[in-house]
């Protein structure tokens, strides 16, 4: 049997820094009915699908050069710290 999508979605949505409140603006979805797919109760229309998994993937994208920049900024200072001694 195959699961409803929305409550993956969720976990994705949250792991990326999403709040339902943007990403319903964003992919211009009704809050109340993006909510209920994510508890895996209603569907979406294949148009309210692609503009969500395009929100999620800029958001993505966003999340990832953010983390990237953070990382090189920790290099950075471990690699200045090292050569202090």
């Amino acid at each position: 049997m195959e699961t409803h999508p929305g409550p993956r979605l969720r976990g994705k949505r949250t792991a990326i820094g999403l709040t339902l409140s943007e990403t319903s603006y964003k992919a211009h979805i009704d809050i109340a009915r993006l909510s209920r797919f994510e508890r895996g109760v209603a569907d979406l229309t294949a148009e309210q699908d692609a503009r969500l998994q395009r929100v999620l993937a800029d958001a993505l994208a966003v999340h990832r050069k953010e983390l990237d920049l953070v990382l090189a900024q920790d290099r950075a200072v471990v690699v200045h710290e090292a050569q202090e001694f």
